[in-house]
């Protein structure tokens, strides 16, 4: 998803403008300076502190903030448990968590 944010701002000509982190917020906050935009890409439904992760995110953030959810699907909840995904150890969380609504 990297290679293709920075090969998208090269394309515009923006690339010498942006800076990319990968990792876990969490563990980079003290070496992140201010940033003009944030977003939490399908990361807060599922992350172990999400309160902890939006709140120092909000405080890093100077312009527009956003968040994305994992898609609300069917087979994610069969059987009134959530769907386990193998590949990546995540637990489906079902949509939205209210306090950050």
């Amino acid at each position: 998803m990297l290679s293709e944010a920075r090969d998208w701002a090269n394309e515009r000509g923006l690339g010498d403008c942006l800076s990319y982190l990968e990792g876990d917020f969490m563990t980079l906050v003290e070496r992140i300076d201010t940033a003009d935009i944030c977003l939490l890409d399908k990361i807060v439904c599922c992350y172990q502190d999400a309160q902890g992760l939006v709140q120092k995110s909000l405080v890093s953030t100077k312009r527009a903030y956003g968040l994305t959810y994992r898609r609300v699907r069917w087979f994610m909840c069969l059987g009134g448990r959530p769907f386990v995904s193998r590949r990546s150890h995540t637990k489906a969380a079902g949509g939205p968590n209210a306090k950050f609504e």
